[in-house]
């Protein structure tokens, strides 16, 4: 795995995805995680797991946290082995350091490092907080990784979709909330093309139309207009949560209380 962070007006700068699977290969998994504006990270671990690649989960001041891997079953965290980098005591982490992904999968070891503020005192939890829902059946039989996104429908204020370049169908949305937060769920890569929904267009309803590819579900299309529901479309009102289960190109979606 590799980071990669920039301000909002940096937003095109490098790398760019595509160039990324260019060099790398096309089968990588873009998690993006946007921190809005007097919003800090306050915790870090470094999660290894027995037989696997290291990963990192970090944790900001408003409680949100994200784990940047694939989900993780509850039957298989026993294996896990947990560094917190940053705890209560440490202040807001205001550096990160860390190696490139590398073409070679034997140079593909993550190595990072944090500077703290050392002042002041957060509330961040001993461990990473894993994702509570549960995994779907559906998604057993396909087997591969598959990564967890999760967001609430409360309190939206407008909804931008990412769509495959090509293909077409959707990636993954970023929704924009009142208080001015963002959440993204699935896969959100500027490579690709974004349909940006102006703010006075607040959707009371949210529409998903499922398709599959070679039997791997993937989400068709989104819309925000009330209409009687057809065979592949599933409605959503604007409460509970929805989660977005992913992988390179497929993804499938839930909602949960």
């Amino acid at each position: 795995m590799s980071f990669h962070a920039h301000r909002i007006q940096q937003i095109l700068s490098e790398p760019c995805p595509s160039e990324t699977e260019w060099l790398y290969g096309s089968y990588l998994v873009w998690v993006y995680f946007p921190v809005s504006a007097g919003e800090m990270i306050s915790g870090i671990w470094v999660i290894r797991h027995l037989g696997g690649p290291a990963s990192v989960a970090v944790y900001t001041t408003l409680g949100r946290s994200c784990i940047f891997r694939s989900y993780l079953r509850p039957e298989w965290r026993s294996g896990v082995t947990v560094q917190r980098l940053n705890g209560s005591s440490d202040g807001d982490v205001i550096s990160f350091y860390y190696n490139d992904l590398r073409p070679q999968s034997s140079e593909r070891d993550l190595r990072l490092a944090i500077v703290s503020k050392g002042l002041g005192r957060n509330d961040v939890p001993e461990n990473p907080p894993w994702p509570k829902s549960e995994f779907p059946d559906e998604l057993r039989a396909y087997g591969g990784q598959w990564f967890h996104s999760k967001a609430t429908l409360q309190g939206v204020q407008s909804v931008d979709i990412c769509r495959h370049r090509t293909k077409k169908y959707c990636l993954g949305i970023l929704l924009h909330y009142k208080n001015r937060t963002r959440e993204v769920l699935g896969q959100w890569r500027v490579d690709q093309v974004i349909e940006t929904m102006t703010e006075d267009s607040v959707p009371h309803l949210i529409r998903f139309h499922r398709g599959y590819d070679m039997s791997t579900p993937y989400v068709r299309e989104i819309c925000f207009k009330q209409a009687a529901d057809l065979q592949g479309w599933t409605t959503f009102r604007m409460h509970g949560h929805l989660v977005w289960w992913f992988n390179e190109e497929g993804g499938l979606i839930r909602h949960e209380a």
